[in-house]
């Protein structure tokens, strides 16, 4: 290099880390180009920040859409949870409500079959001193059942209960008129000779 070409001035600008010439000054150059190569080197390090904004707002754009993506499948995971937490809880409920009718269902019929078993056996037909009962249900059967009149009253009213009408939800009449409720109208202790019971009776059941 010649003597008059210094001093000099190098234009360097940084672009990702890494330092680069992109013009330089000589000592011979008139103001003007030194002006000139100065803006060349604004211009250069203009677009290149210009560049570097637009690919963070990019990344930044990106990663937005990454973090969207990752909370609308996080969101997702989550119903899809809650949904079958909510499924297997129902199934849980369900077949502790289906366990629960059925330890009922077997409680009354064992409740029912000892009402029946405590009931002495019925008399025959040709049974002298007996009390033939028809006894109208709820749904509309009927059934004919034999007493002896020595039987307390009582067994009338389990013979009902054990065709599973329990006497607290239901009432049990005669053919009276008016009709009269068997439970509050009767000691259910005494016999139904002692209560003079009809030979033969209807009574019905119906709900309270």
């Amino acid at each position: 290099f010649s003597v008059e070409r210094f001093p000099l001035l190098v234009v360097i600008i940084k672009e990702k880390s890494v330092i680069l010439p992109i013009n330089v000054a000589w000592g011979c150059d008139g103001p003007e180009q030194v002006v000139n190569k100065l803006m060349e080197g604004l211009e250069e390090y203009q677009r290149i920040k210009n560049a570097e904004a637009a690919e963070e707002r990019e990344r930044i754009e990106r990663e937005k859409i990454r973090e969207e993506q990752a909370r609308e499948y996080e969101q997702s995971l989550a119903q899809d949870r809650a949904r079958q937490e909510r499924l297997e809880r129902e199934k849980n409920e369900q077949k502790a409500e289906e366990e629960r009718r059925a330890k009922e269902e077997q409680d009354k019929t064992k409740r029912l079959q000892e009402l029946a078993a405590s009931l002495p056996m019925e008399p025959a037909a040709g049974e002298t001193n007996i009390a033939i009962v028809r006894v109208r249900f709820p749904d509309g059967n009927m059934q004919l059942r034999r007493f002896r009149m020595s039987e307390p009253l009582r067994n009338i009213a389990l013979f009902v209960e054990s065709k599973g009408y329990s006497l607290d939800t239901h009432r049990i009449w005669t053919s009276d008129m008016p009709m009269k409720n068997v439970v509050e109208s009767y000691d259910l202790n005494r016999s139904l000779a002692d209560i003079k019971w009809p030979v033969r009776e209807q009574i019905t059941v119906d709900e309270k």
